[in-house]
């Protein structure tokens, strides 16, 4: 009677005990060192091994579930817990997911269109870690996918918002980097920064443009802004800059502190003066007539004097800066300056529109030849409509 008496209270106690232990191991486990120290010191029971399981399940985030498997010392164990990990990682797959997808779902509605692209880039930039995991780098090419799925339609309207307006915001010029080749963004960039400071009726804009800049930055996960190239739908973003061809934040705040970028425009246009190029019928064909004319009369015009034009006539921000602009109407205005050159010149505008290779009206061609080419004699806007309209005399 005494033995089972014994018996009896060694298995309440032992009970007790058990009891015990896992209560103080429920008090700490919320912690990650405290999870991790408990692997390490704890023999691996199965009761322990479900307490573990249990507690990784709802109190580890997924970006914590690599860290605790390098901090287990023994290998035998990290491989008993990856193993669990791995046999409920389903878990994680959805909360990542859910959480990149309301992140996109929230960012669209409240950031601007070259906000909402840094985002995403910036999204991706995160998304890397994923990659080399232990666990989710298998899900890493499905949400890569579903970020790069989400650049497209920003992508295509910010061209609107941004290329085809003469006045931008600092906060949506700066994704003219994400569209250009760094040179071009540069002197693009310098200009809508000029524009909008003309507008401005205090010395404010410098704070404001560089609070901006930050944001932006912020939100990219970048020190540079990454070209995208939308038609390599795998892979559209670069997300490293070791050659240097992209611009950095560095640069970007350097445009902004330097006052020389504020120079004045010398040829300026109305954007609904501007040629469409989609209304350039055949571009190689009406660079290709310009070229030969002008070279006809001067050896000094070259393939880029024609293409600063052609950027002048259909951009509302040039890709070429003011003095590269400047040298090319003084190269060709001093051309066309020569006898009888300002009659065959408008003869061959005439012809471009007449076989089709303009499809814009001659009143927007008058204007914008009149503009480009003001000082020469012969190419004011009432000569030029005379004989393109029909008239054989031109004003002395």
């Amino acid at each position: 009677m005494n033995a089972l008496i014994f018996i009896r209270q060694s298995f309440k106690d032992f009970l007790k005990d058990k009891k015990v232990e896992e209560v103080k191991y429920k008090k700490i486990i919320p912690y990650f060192s405290a999870i991790s120290s408990n692997i390490n010191k704890l023999e691996l029971t199965n009761s322990i091994l479900n307490d573990i399981k249990y507690d990784i399940i709802n109190y580890l985030k997924y970006s914590q579930l690599d860290d605790l498997i390098e901090s287990i010392d023994d290998d035998d164990k990290k491989e008993i817990i990856k193993k669990i990990i791995l046999q409920e990682n389903y878990r994680w797959y959805n909360q990542i997911e859910y959480e990149i997808k309301l992140n996109i779902k929230n960012a669209r509605l409240s950031l601007n269109t070259s906000e909402y692209i840094a985002f995403i880039i910036g999204k991706k930039v995160e998304l890397k870690k994923f990659n080399d995991s232990i666990f989710f780098n298998d899900i890493y090419s499905k949400l890569d996918h579903i970020l790069n799925k989400e650049l497209i339609a920003p992508f295509t309207l910010n061209y609107f918002e941004v290329e085809q307006k003469s006045n931008v915001p600092v906060r949506q010029a700066l994704s003219l980097f994400f569209r250009n080749e760094k040179n071009v963004a540069i002197i693009q960039f310098k200009r809508l920064l000029n524009i909008d400071r003309e507008s401005r009726l205090d010395s404010s804009f410098q704070a404001e443009y560089f609070e901006m800049t930050r944001i932006f930055f912020e939100k990219l996960n970048l020190d540079f802004i990454p070209l995208i190239d939308i038609n390599n739908y795998d892979a559209p973003v670069c997300l490293s800059n070791e050659d240097g061809k992209y611009v950095t934040r560095d640069k970007i705040q350097s445009i902004i502190d330097d006052g020389d970028y504020f120079n004045q425009r010398g040829f300026i246009v109305d954007i609904k003066d501007l040629i469409r190029k989609d209304k350039i019928v055949n571009k190689e064909k009406f660079t290709r007539i310009y070229l030969i004319f002008f070279q006809n009369i001067s050896k000094k015009v070259t393939e880029k004097h024609i293409d600063v034009l052609f950027s002048c006539f259909t951009q509302s921000n040039p890709k070429y800066d003011e003095f590269e602009i400047f040298d090319s109407r003084e190269t060709l205005k001093k051309a066309l300056s020569k006898k009888n050159s300002v009659h065959e010149f408008l003869s061959l505008n005439n012809d471009l529109l007449d076989t089709g290779v303009l499809d814009i009206s001659r009143a927007k061609l008058i204007k914008l030849l009149s503009m480009y080419f003001n000082e020469v004699k012969g190419m004011g806007y009432d000569n030029i409509k005379l004989l393109m309209t029909g008239k054989k005399r031109l004003d002395s």
